[in-house]
């Protein structure tokens, strides 16, 4: 079964024109929102083979492999976009980023302009950084985040930017809107969900939302938003061990599809099942899935907010003394800074060393087909 990587390969030459755009095409392009085109994206378009180009030109392989230690293979993603006929008149443009630790902010997006002027907003997920991680975590108990803003801010600037066309010999002017897609995996998801849905400016434009693996929202947001008609435009893609993807409330459409490999492994799309232009359907989620969705929620999502908060805290607070500030850092765990968390858990109350003890094994377990991959 191919791969988005096998995709590219096999279909490199063949234009938009002769097979248009399809769900794959979109899913790639929403990959490289993951990327950091500071300094070579901004509010003018560059051609997606050249802005690829200038990214490996700009950034070393072990600061590459450092900060893409969650995906490894989105660099190849980009290596093969440099040389593919059938992106080299894709444009990039819009991109934004912003990483806040005091504000506790981490957020991107770029977009995206097809050669049939189709519009592309797609959100960056949780990256490696533990700060990204922390965030994503508070949307357990915080119905919106410093970084939905941001996704609103954004997609109506973007959409603000729609040329206006003249009819009547100059006489008259209007917008025109082509075919707007909004993507994002994983937070990005959400973000590019809630950023939908919050933009009444622009709801009657936009052609379609597609969440890869995206939690959802709080119940009290759901309730807000349950008359919303944008949700009609919504489909949220899941593989079968789902996790994050079934993480908080739903009501937008899902779709489940095959996938290979196993727990948190399975989020990454490069591990997503293809079939020549779309995903490989599955009748619906597996046991694994369900039992860990069942195990996540006893362990965290039913506790109260203030419980949820004061347990988030509390493992962050840890890796802080840890000095760990990104996924990476779990590898270069020394004899003594696992012993600095010895003495942590000796200051914690019976239900705290519980919790973190839980989670840990949590960790371990879903992490482990994640942490032979790094191996190789």
């Amino acid at each position: 079964m191919e791969t988005i990587l096998n995709y590219i390969h096999l279909r490199k030459d063949i234009p938009f024109s002769f097979r248009p755009l399809n769900w794959i095409d979109l899913l790639i392009l929403n990959e490289l929102s993951y990327v950091d085109w500071n300094t070579i994206v901004g509010q003018e378009p560059i051609r997606l083979p050249e802005a690829c180009k200038k990214y490996f030109e700009n950034h070393d392989e072990d600061e590459i492999e450092r900060v893409f230690s969650f995906s490894k293979k989105i660099p190849n993603l980009v290596r093969d976009l440099k040389s593919c006929p059938r992106y080299q008149d894709v444009q990039l443009m819009h991109y934004q980023e912003v990483f806040d630790e005091e504000k506790q902010i981490q957020f991107g997006a770029v977009s995206f302009l097809l050669p049939d002027g189709t519009l592309l907003i797609s959100y960056r997920g949780t990256d490696s950084s533990i700060l990204g991680w922390k965030e994503n975590m508070q949307m357990t108990y915080k119905e919106e985040l410093p970084c939905h803003l941001l996704a609103k801010d954004f997609l109506e600037f973007v959409l603000d930017q729609v040329p206006e066309t003249s009819s009547f010999f100059g006489l008259v002017k209007k917008k025109v809107y082509p075919k707007i897609y909004i993507t994002g995996h994983s937070k990005g998801g959400n973000l590019a969900m809630y950023a939908a849905l919050k933009s009444k400016k622009y709801a009657d434009v936009i052609t379609k939302v597609l969440a890869f693996d995206a939690p959802g929202f709080l119940t009290s947001f759901l309730l807000k938003e349950k008359e919303n008609p944008l949700w009609n435009k919504i489909t949220n893609y899941k593989p079968k061990d789902s996790i994050i993807g079934c993480l908080l409330e739903h009501q937008e459409k899902s779709v489940i599809l095959d996938a290979d490999e196993s727990g948190l492994l399975q989020h990454d799309p490069f591990y997503w099942k293809i079939s020549t232009d779309s995903y490989v359907p599955v009748d619906t989620l597996s046991q694994v899935s369900k039992e860990t969705h069942e195990l996540v929620d006893r362990l965290l999502l039913s506790k109260n907010d203030e419980e949820k908060k004061d347990y988030i805290d509390l493992i962050f607070s840890i890796l802080d003394r840890l000095d760990i500030d990104s996924v990476s850092g779990f590898s270069d765990l020394s004899l003594k800074k696992v012993m600095l968390g010895v003495l942590e858990l000796r200051n914690m109350s019976g239900d705290e060393r519980k919790f973190v003890f839980d989670i840990v094994s949590f960790l371990g377990t879903q992490t482990y087909s994640w942490m032979k991959t790094q191996k190789k």
